[in-house]
This record gives structure tokens, sequence and C-alpha cells, in this order.
């Protein structure tokens, strides 16, 4: 089985279901608050399509902090990655794809935009 870190957390593989596989991370130690991270893969005659979806819940927030009582909980984080490329890109564009990639969620004007949050300029 393989396992993923992120952020110093283990996402467990728990397998493929339906073409998807999934990863969990369990250390809250209630289901409703484990992450997931799913992913697939799908090959049409256009394109090759690559999708990975991280499910981050909102943790227990404090009773004295909001939501105050009456609204509703806060929402979990839902990170969205979609990659479509032609199918007959060769494996150096492919390579290059992945580390243009992996280089834009470790720029400082995409972290920006998630812990600012500001638009990138």
């Amino acid at each position: 089985m393989t396992t993923i870190v992120l952020d110093s957390l283990n996402f467990v593989s728990q397998g493929v279901t339906n073409g998807i596989s999934l990863f969990r991370e369990v250390s809250a130690g209630v289901v409703g608050y484990f992450k997931t991270l799913t992913n697939s893969v799908s090959l049409t005659k256009q394109r090759t399509n690559v999708k990975w979806k991280l499910v981050i819940p909102f943790p227990v927030a404090p009773s004295e902090s909001c939501p105050c009582p009456g609204e509703a909980p806060y929402l979990d984080t839902i990170v969205d990655i979609n990659v479509r490329m032609d199918p007959r890109a060769d494996a150096a564009y492919r390579t290059n794809v992945q580390e243009m990639t992996t280089d834009l969620a470790a720029s400082a004007p995409f972290k920006a935009t998630i812990t600012g949050p500001t638009l990138a300029q």
C-alpha cells in the first residue's frame, strides 16, 4: 500500500474503487475529521485527464469562537487539481508539465492566494 505524506501527515491508501484511488489521513481520531485524497486518471482520444482532490475538514472550533450558536458550521476545504493534456504528449513533455505544476504550488504568488488571500499579480 502507498502512503502519501502531505505537510507531515500520512495519507494511507485505501485501495481503488470504480477507478478512483482513495487515501485517508486519520490522526484526528473522529471520522468526520478524517482528511481524504483521491486520484483518477482517464484516457480519451482528445485528452488524458488526471484529477486529484484533497478534502480537509475544518477543525473543531473552540466554543467561544464562531460559528456562533445557530450559525452553520465551517465548511470543509476542497482542493481540486485537474490536468488535461493531449494523450500524444511524450514523457519529456509530461515531466515538464509535472515540474511546472510542482513549482507553481511552491511559488510565493500561489501561496499568497491561499494564505492572504490575495490575487496573484
